[in-house]
């Protein structure tokens, strides 16, 4: 059914596709002349989870930016894949529906919507948190804030490669 699903997904038979906060909802146009409505349920990543994602993102604000750009930071992976802090969801926290007579837990439609969820988080990688009914801009904003209190805090701390005003009058003949 996996290789099914690919070849409808590259013929375009998913025409309808949207991402929303925990659920994917699809049309598929299958061999009858009614298509078939897939939805996809994702459980939401739990709020405390959540915010020791956030916590886990201190200082990583070039891996946040990679991971935006579509590639994969290794400093993120245990965020990523850890099967019980990660964001990716388990097995059990993902249902599907099809409207197609087909018994499989998998049917070539959900498989088709899968593979066009893929595509479109390779386009948008954002739209993973969306799935996981989390605002991705906030582990951005987090980091980010983080970041500059870490900086701040240290603003008025005196660097060893800092040199004095008489040494750069010296220097520089001001």
């Amino acid at each position: 059914r996996i290789g099914r699903g690919k070849t409808y997904v590259r013929s375009n038979a998913v025409l309808d596709l949207q991402i929303q906060p925990g659920v994917v909802r699809s049309i598929v146009q299958g061999s009858r002349v009614k298509p078939y409505e897939v939805v996809i349920q994702i459980d939401e990543i739990p709020q405390e989870k959540w915010t020791k994602i956030l916590g886990a993102t201190q200082d990583k604000i070039a891996s946040m930016e990679d991971l935006l750009g579509g590639k994969f930071p290794r400093e993120l992976e245990n965020l990523l894949f850890d099967s019980k802090e990660g964001l990716f969801p388990t097995p059990r926290q993902i249902k599907f529906g099809c409207s197609c007579p087909d018994w499989a837990t998998m049917c070539k439609h959900v498989a088709a919507v899968l593979y066009g969820v893929a595509n479109r988080l390779d386009q948008d990688p954002m739209l993973f948190f969306t799935l996981r009914g989390r605002d991705g801009q906030e582990l951005i904003t987090s980091s980010m804030e983080q970041t500059i209190d870490k900086m701040l805090q240290h603003a008025k701390d005196h660097s060893a490669r800092e040199i004095s005003e008489e040494e750069a009058t010296g220097i520089f003949n001001i």
